[in-house]
């Protein structure tokens, strides 16, 4: 008996883990989703995508009361595209990288620390969190 208990325990699972059909069930159910775990899924993604508006939605300003605050709003818009054209050129070879030589590698190493912290804010705080509780339920 002891030995079809423990054949019974690996393929079906004990009383506390899953055995091995209900491990392939779950393998195959994950990688070949039936059409319940399909449509599942896409309320799953439906609400992300709901929640992710919401994020923008309150980043939005609701109104200005003067130009100096279009002013200031406008330019505070503006660093992270104008610094991602900026890389971009580097890269590309469009601007000239001559003047780069001249910082020392303790400013560079301060420099890529405010860059990795400024770019890697939003994921780390907003998407981040949400990819986890989704990766979590699944």
């Amino acid at each position: 008996m002891n030995f079809f208990t423990k054949l019974g325990g690996f393929l079906f699972g004990g009383k506390s883990d899953k055995g091995l059909v209900e491990q392939a069930a779950d393998a195959v159910e994950r990688f070949a989703p039936g059409q319940v775990k399909q449509a599942e899924m896409a309320i799953d993604a439906l609400k992300a995508g709901d929640e992710s508006q919401k994020n923008a939605q309150a980043l939005h300003l609701v109104g200005h009361s003067t130009w100096f605050d279009v002013l200031i709003d406008g330019l505070n818009r503006l660093v992270r595209p104008l610094f991602s054209f900026w890389a971009f050129g580097v890269m590309a070879g469009i601007i000239g990288t001559a003047h780069l030589a001249d910082i020392p590698a303790a400013a560079w190493n301060i420099i890529w620390t405010i860059i990795g912290f400024w770019f890697g804010q939003r994921i780390l705080f907003k998407e981040l969190p949400a990819a986890i509780k989704e990766w979590r339920n699944k």
